[in-house]
């Protein structure tokens, strides 16, 4: 019995161990190394090598897998900041970027919108494909054209975080907390597994705007890097997609389990809804509340 279980112990944690060190960080490494050999040759790290007692080059296999786990670990860490990054909240020195990018998300929507309008009445397939890639195009822009990022992903997720309080007066961000608690299990199960795909490919990304520093070995880097980054962020777009549609759906079809957990009476007419909506969000955000709550009694 205790041989099956220390079995399977060791089985999952050597599971664990190349999950670590396969991560996005490998990635980095493996390039780094690949245009290091590109730039010296393969030789010199094989006759080093080569040169090690059995036991140093044990010794230096579990310190680079060490090493490995160490880096997925603090990449890890920085996962949620690429993200960011990707949605066009930029540090300092690219903040006057901003309103220029910002200004170009907005001709394409505007655009998308004009050439929506244009489109002609007649129902033919390939006219029903532009309108329907057209109306996807714009579903996933913020409401109001001042909430609009520089950026394709960020404009998806704030869009699908603006949706709850241009609907129902709900700000997500404010109520999303207080109703995770109250979504089913199976609805938080897939809102945690296209969240951590996002952030995987966030840290991907990252390794990617990282992998920018082997230029000093080969200008080839410079390519790669910018390949690199293209790709993770454009494998990032229908992930957030099904992300930010989860979040809407979860205030679509529980938002009133939140008025039922919290006391409060639930909105009676559609027009009412916006106002009690921000009503609540005002209460769950500052304690406050413009008229007094009556509680129903169980």
């Amino acid at each position: 019995m205790l041989d099956k279980f220390w079995e399977s112990l060791g089985g999952d944690l050597a599971g664990e161990w190349l999950r670590r060190a396969f991560s996005p960080p490998f990635l980095f490494y493996l390039s780094g190394l690949g245009f290091y050999i590109l730039r010296y040759g393969w030789q010199p790290l094989w006759q080093q090598l080569l040169s090690r007692s059995v036991v140093e080059q044990i010794a230096l296999l579990v310190l680079l897998l060490i090493g490995l786990i160490l880096s997925a670990l603090l990449s890890a860490q920085w996962r949620f900041s690429f993200l960011r990054w990707m949605e066009g909240y930029w540090p300092w020195p690219l903040l006057s970027l901003e309103p220029l990018f910002i200004a170009w998300q907005q001709k394409r929507l505007q655009a998308a919108e004009q050439r929506l309008n244009r489109l002609p009445d007649t129902q033919t397939a390939a006219l029903t494909r532009q309108r329907a890639a057209l109306e996807v195009f714009q579903h996933y822009f913020p409401s109001e054209i001042h909430e609009i990022c520089p950026t394709r992903l960020g404009n998806i997720l704030r869009a699908g975080e603006t949706a709850p309080a241009q609907k129902y007066g709900l700000d997500a961000c404010v109520c999303w907390p207080r109703l995770w608690p109250l979504l089913p299990e199976s609805l938080r199960d897939d809102l945690t597994a296209v969240r951590s795909r996002l952030l995987t490919l966030a840290e991907l990304w990252g390794m990617g705007l990282l992998s920018l520093v082997w230029v000093v070995w080969s200008w080839w880097a410079l390519p790669l890097a910018l390949l690199w980054m293209w790709m993770a962020y454009h494998l990032a777009l229908p992930v957030a997609m099904a992300y930010a549609d989860l979040i809407e759906s979860a205030f679509d079809l529980y938002r009133l389990s939140l008025y039922d957990a919290l006391g409060w009476s639930r909105p009676q007419k559609d027009e009412d809804e916006i106002a009690q909506g921000r009503a609540l969000t005002e209460f769950l955000w500052r304690g406050t509340s413009e008229r007094a709550v009556e509680y129903p009694n169980p």
